[in-house]
């Protein structure tokens, strides 16, 4: 809780994957990769509750050690690989109540730390924001977004500085109708990242990349 507003957070762990088969269980520095981002919930000070979807047997049987962690087996309909985030967070929220806020938290970000999750939590509260999206600083690439004066993001160029979005972190506040559309709004606020703990990963290189950071306690 930060300033009497209950945070609800949600791991999700899909099984199948495209490019990395069962990516979510790999071992990376003799962990699972899921550890680490239960690890970073766990070890936040504002999450009040944090929950597991997964449709993989390991996953969840891993995960039960872990006594504040929920977990949740996934419906196989919310586990096809054309299934959106949005269905599974929605279906998710219809049955949790008396939260303010819910924050998404993908394995993929092994990186991502306990400080990035209660920052933004403390981001969006003291700004009284409807929904915040990290992100990190963008020299090439074609996915990218600007922040404008208020710390909004916007697709209009306002200066100079081009950001991307990182995949670590996620908030939205929850209103009446417990649906979230998009993180994506006119108003949303950009919690900025270094590239150090921005790495999403996709694929082998990413994996690899993840794991040389975690190894050599790169994390600044």
């Amino acid at each position: 809780m930060y300033k009497n507003k209950k945070i609800l957070a949600l791991i999700t762990a899909r099984k199948n994957s495209v490019r990395l088969k069962k990516k979510n269980f790999m071992i990376i520095s003799k962990q699972p990769l899921i550890y680490w981002t239960i690890n970073s919930a766990l070890q936040s000070k504002f999450l009040d509750s944090i929950y597991l979807s997964s449709d993989m047997s390991e996953i969840l049987r891993y995960t039960k050690k872990f006594k504040r962690v929920k977990t949740l087996k996934r419906k196989r309909s919310l586990s096809l690989s054309n299934t959106s985030s949005y269905a599974v967070i929605n279906d998710f929220l219809k049955k949790h109540k008396n939260y303010d806020y819910f924050c998404l938290l993908q394995p993929t970000s092994p990186l991502r730390t306990k400080t990035d999750i209660d920052n933004s939590i403390k981001m969006i509260v003291n700004r009284k924001s409807k929904s915040l999206i990290s992100i990190s600083k963008l020299k090439n690439g074609n996915f990218k977004t600007y922040l404008n004066h208020k710390g909004f993001l916007s697709n209009k160029l306002k200066n100079n500085k081009k950001y991307y979005i990182n995949g670590a972190v996620y908030i939205s506040k929850i209103e009446k109708k417990k649906i979230i559309k998009n993180f994506m709004t006119a108003k949303t606020l950009g919690y900025i990242m270094p590239k150090s703990r921005s790495i999403d990963i996709d694929n082998l290189k990413d994996f690899k990349k993840a794991e040389k950071y975690i190894k050599n306690k790169n994390i600044i």
